[in-house]
Protein backbone atom coordinates (compact mmCIF):
# COMPACT_ATOMS: atom_id res chain seq x y z
CA UNK A 1 0.00 0.00 0.00
CA UNK A 2 1.36 2.97 -1.05
CA UNK A 3 1.90 5.71 1.82
CA UNK A 4 0.73 9.53 1.37
CA UNK A 5 2.66 12.04 -0.60
CA UNK A 6 5.11 14.14 1.14
CA UNK A 7 3.99 17.45 1.98
CA UNK A 8 5.09 19.84 -0.57
CA UNK A 9 6.13 23.18 0.25
CA UNK A 10 3.92 26.21 -1.04
CA UNK A 11 4.69 27.72 -4.37
CA UNK A 12 7.03 30.58 -3.92
CA UNK A 13 8.27 29.98 -1.21
CA UNK A 14 12.26 29.64 -2.07
CA UNK A 15 11.55 32.55 -4.22
CA UNK A 16 10.33 34.50 -0.60
CA UNK A 17 12.68 33.40 0.92
CA UNK A 18 15.88 34.35 -0.87
CA UNK A 19 14.19 38.09 -1.33
CA UNK A 20 13.80 38.43 2.40
CA UNK A 21 17.19 37.19 2.88
CA UNK A 22 19.14 39.50 -0.02
CA UNK A 23 16.90 42.77 1.61
CA UNK A 24 17.97 41.43 5.26
CA UNK A 25 21.53 41.70 3.52
CA UNK A 26 21.19 44.71 1.97
CA UNK A 27 19.69 46.05 5.18
CA UNK A 28 22.57 45.29 7.15
CA UNK A 29 24.94 46.42 4.32
CA UNK A 30 23.62 49.97 4.18
CA UNK A 31 23.51 50.51 7.82
CA UNK A 32 26.92 49.14 8.43
CA UNK A 33 27.80 52.09 5.37
CA UNK A 34 25.65 54.43 6.98
CA UNK A 35 27.53 54.45 10.37
CA UNK A 36 30.63 54.00 9.06
CA UNK A 37 30.75 56.91 5.76
CA UNK A 38 28.90 59.24 7.77
CA UNK A 39 29.08 58.21 11.57
CA UNK A 40 32.70 57.60 12.64
CA UNK A 41 32.20 53.73 12.31
CA UNK A 42 31.62 52.07 15.71
CA UNK A 43 33.57 51.64 18.30
CA UNK A 44 32.46 51.03 22.45
CA UNK A 45 35.12 52.48 24.71
CA UNK A 46 34.92 56.42 22.65
CA UNK A 47 31.98 58.46 21.49
CA UNK A 48 30.93 56.17 18.92
CA UNK A 49 29.50 54.07 21.45
CA UNK A 50 26.27 55.09 20.62
CA UNK A 51 26.18 53.94 16.97
CA UNK A 52 26.58 50.17 18.44
CA UNK A 53 22.64 50.57 19.29
CA UNK A 54 20.78 50.51 15.26
CA UNK A 55 23.41 48.43 14.63
CA UNK A 56 22.89 45.58 17.03
CA UNK A 57 18.88 46.81 16.99
CA UNK A 58 18.42 46.27 13.61
CA UNK A 59 20.70 42.96 13.51
CA UNK A 60 19.12 41.57 16.35
CA UNK A 61 15.43 43.28 16.73
CA UNK A 62 14.61 42.58 13.04
CA UNK A 63 17.11 40.92 10.94
CA UNK A 64 17.72 37.52 12.94
CA UNK A 65 13.74 37.76 14.87
CA UNK A 66 12.83 37.56 10.95
CA UNK A 67 14.69 34.56 10.00
CA UNK A 68 13.80 33.07 13.63
CA UNK A 69 10.00 33.49 12.43
CA UNK A 70 10.49 31.61 8.78
CA UNK A 71 12.46 28.64 10.23
CA UNK A 72 9.25 26.59 10.59
CA UNK A 73 8.27 27.62 7.17
CA UNK A 74 12.11 27.13 5.57
CA UNK A 75 12.53 23.72 6.90
CA UNK A 76 9.48 22.15 6.65
CA UNK A 77 11.01 18.13 6.24
CA UNK A 78 13.12 18.66 8.97
CA UNK A 79 12.85 17.07 12.39
CA UNK A 80 10.52 18.73 14.59
CA UNK A 81 13.25 18.59 17.23
CA UNK A 82 15.85 20.21 15.08
CA UNK A 83 13.94 22.84 13.63
CA UNK A 84 12.80 23.71 17.26
CA UNK A 85 16.19 24.09 18.67
CA UNK A 86 17.16 26.10 15.77
CA UNK A 87 13.91 28.29 16.44
CA UNK A 88 15.18 28.82 19.97
CA UNK A 89 18.43 29.77 19.02
CA UNK A 90 18.08 32.38 16.76
CA UNK A 91 15.59 33.88 18.99
CA UNK A 92 18.01 33.59 22.01
CA UNK A 93 21.13 35.15 19.35
CA UNK A 94 18.60 38.09 18.77
CA UNK A 95 18.08 38.93 21.98
CA UNK A 96 21.81 39.00 23.43
CA UNK A 97 22.68 41.24 20.25
CA UNK A 98 19.54 43.39 21.22
CA UNK A 99 21.03 43.34 24.91
CA UNK A 100 24.23 44.58 23.63
CA UNK A 101 22.77 47.57 21.76
CA UNK A 102 20.87 48.21 24.79
CA UNK A 103 23.54 48.39 26.91
CA UNK A 104 25.16 50.99 24.36
CA UNK A 105 22.63 53.37 24.86
CA UNK A 106 22.40 53.63 28.39
CA UNK A 107 26.41 53.50 28.62
CA UNK A 108 26.49 56.72 26.07
CA UNK A 109 23.90 58.23 27.64
CA UNK A 110 25.02 57.97 30.77
CA UNK A 111 29.27 59.44 29.40
CA UNK A 112 26.96 62.14 27.79
CA UNK A 113 24.59 62.97 30.77
CA UNK A 114 22.04 62.68 28.67
CA UNK A 115 18.74 60.88 30.64
CA UNK A 116 17.15 57.71 29.41
CA UNK A 117 14.02 56.76 28.44
CA UNK A 118 12.40 59.87 27.27
CA UNK A 119 11.25 59.48 24.21
CA UNK A 120 7.99 57.43 23.21
CA UNK A 121 10.79 55.18 20.73
CA UNK A 122 12.66 54.25 24.20
CA UNK A 123 9.54 53.00 25.63
CA UNK A 124 8.42 51.00 22.89
CA UNK A 125 11.57 49.81 22.15
CA UNK A 126 12.07 48.54 25.72
CA UNK A 127 8.80 47.29 25.81
CA UNK A 128 9.39 45.18 22.80
CA UNK A 129 12.60 43.63 24.26
CA UNK A 130 11.23 42.96 27.66
CA UNK A 131 8.20 41.01 26.04
CA UNK A 132 10.64 39.06 23.27
CA UNK A 133 12.53 38.21 26.26
CA UNK A 134 9.04 36.75 28.24
CA UNK A 135 7.65 35.40 24.71
CA UNK A 136 11.47 33.42 24.33
CA UNK A 137 11.35 32.22 28.14
CA UNK A 138 7.48 30.88 27.59
CA UNK A 139 8.13 29.13 24.58
CA UNK A 140 11.25 27.48 26.01
CA UNK A 141 9.61 26.39 28.94
CA UNK A 142 6.34 25.13 27.23
CA UNK A 143 7.98 23.58 23.47
CA UNK A 144 11.72 23.28 24.21
CA UNK A 145 12.57 22.02 27.46
CA UNK A 146 11.32 20.51 29.92
CA UNK A 147 8.42 21.19 27.62
CA UNK A 148 4.64 20.91 28.58
CA UNK A 149 1.99 18.46 27.84
CA UNK A 150 0.50 18.08 24.39
CA UNK A 151 -2.98 19.37 25.55
CA UNK A 152 -1.24 22.36 27.07
CA UNK A 153 1.41 23.04 24.32
CA UNK A 154 -1.83 22.79 21.85
CA UNK A 155 -3.90 25.26 23.75
CA UNK A 156 -1.31 27.58 23.97
CA UNK A 157 0.78 27.51 20.55
CA UNK A 158 -1.91 29.63 18.80
CA UNK A 159 -1.21 32.65 21.11
CA UNK A 160 2.21 32.00 20.61
CA UNK A 161 2.65 32.37 17.00
CA UNK A 162 0.58 35.82 17.63
CA UNK A 163 2.38 37.18 19.87
CA UNK A 164 5.72 36.31 17.58
CA UNK A 165 4.41 38.11 14.78
CA UNK A 166 2.88 40.92 17.08
CA UNK A 167 6.29 41.36 18.72
CA UNK A 168 7.96 41.81 15.10
CA UNK A 169 5.76 44.34 14.11
CA UNK A 170 6.17 46.38 17.32
CA UNK A 171 10.22 46.12 16.76
CA UNK A 172 9.76 46.77 13.30
CA UNK A 173 7.73 49.79 14.76
CA UNK A 174 10.00 50.67 17.52
CA UNK A 175 12.53 51.09 15.25
CA UNK A 176 10.85 53.28 12.61
CA UNK A 177 10.22 55.47 15.58
CA UNK A 178 13.66 55.22 16.41
CA UNK A 179 14.59 56.64 12.81
CA UNK A 180 11.68 59.17 12.77
CA UNK A 181 13.54 60.73 16.00
CA UNK A 182 16.71 60.99 14.62
CA UNK A 183 15.25 62.58 11.56
CA UNK A 184 13.26 65.21 13.84
CA UNK A 185 16.62 65.86 15.90
CA UNK A 186 18.58 66.60 12.79
CA UNK A 187 16.00 68.92 11.19
CA UNK A 188 15.67 70.50 14.43
CA UNK A 189 19.33 70.86 15.21
CA UNK A 190 19.14 72.37 11.26
CA UNK A 191 16.32 75.13 11.78
CA UNK A 192 17.82 76.43 15.47
CA UNK A 193 21.00 76.57 13.45
CA UNK A 194 19.31 78.92 10.82
CA UNK A 195 17.93 80.84 13.09
CA UNK A 196 20.53 81.67 14.90
CA UNK A 197 21.82 82.95 11.88
CA UNK A 198 18.39 85.40 11.58
CA UNK A 199 16.75 83.49 8.88
CA UNK A 200 13.45 82.94 8.29
CA UNK A 201 12.20 79.62 7.81
CA UNK A 202 9.05 77.31 7.27
CA UNK A 203 9.75 73.57 7.59
CA UNK A 204 6.71 71.32 8.84
CA UNK A 205 7.41 68.35 10.13
CA UNK A 206 4.98 65.26 10.13
CA UNK A 207 4.85 63.41 13.53
CA UNK A 208 6.54 60.05 14.02
CA UNK A 209 2.99 58.35 14.17
CA UNK A 210 2.75 59.86 10.64
CA UNK A 211 5.54 57.30 9.18
CA UNK A 212 4.66 54.51 11.50
CA UNK A 213 1.55 53.89 10.58
CA UNK A 214 2.02 55.32 6.77
CA UNK A 215 4.77 52.49 6.48
CA UNK A 216 3.43 48.64 6.21
CA UNK A 217 5.05 46.35 8.65
CA UNK A 218 6.82 44.82 5.48
CA UNK A 219 9.68 43.06 6.83
CA UNK A 220 13.12 44.41 6.57
CA UNK A 221 12.81 46.83 3.38
CA UNK A 222 11.07 49.70 5.92
CA UNK A 223 13.93 49.86 8.02
CA UNK A 224 16.60 51.12 5.49
CA UNK A 225 18.22 54.18 6.98
CA UNK A 226 18.80 57.49 5.21
CA UNK A 227 22.38 58.52 5.40
CA UNK A 228 22.65 61.89 4.51
CA UNK A 229 19.33 62.59 7.53
CA UNK A 230 19.74 60.27 9.93
CA UNK A 231 22.04 62.28 12.44
CA UNK A 232 21.31 63.60 15.71
CA UNK A 233 23.59 65.58 18.26
CA UNK A 234 23.55 63.06 20.85
CA UNK A 235 25.02 60.43 18.45
CA UNK A 236 27.74 63.12 17.24
CA UNK A 237 30.98 62.23 17.80
CA UNK A 238 33.31 64.70 20.12
CA UNK A 239 34.58 67.62 18.46
CA UNK A 240 38.08 67.58 18.76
Amino acid sequence: MDGAPPPTSPTGLSAYVAVSQLLGLTLLATTGAWLGRYRGGVAWHSPLQFNAHPLCMVLGMVFLQGDALLVYRVFRHEAKRSTKALHALLHGLALVIALVGIIAVFESHRTKGIPNMYSLHSWCGMAAFVLYLLQWLLGCGFFLFPGASFSVRGQYKPQHIFFGITLFILSITSCLLGITEMLLLKIRAWILQQLSLGMSIKCPVPPPCVQVFAEPPRRLMSLRPLPSQLEDREMAPAAH
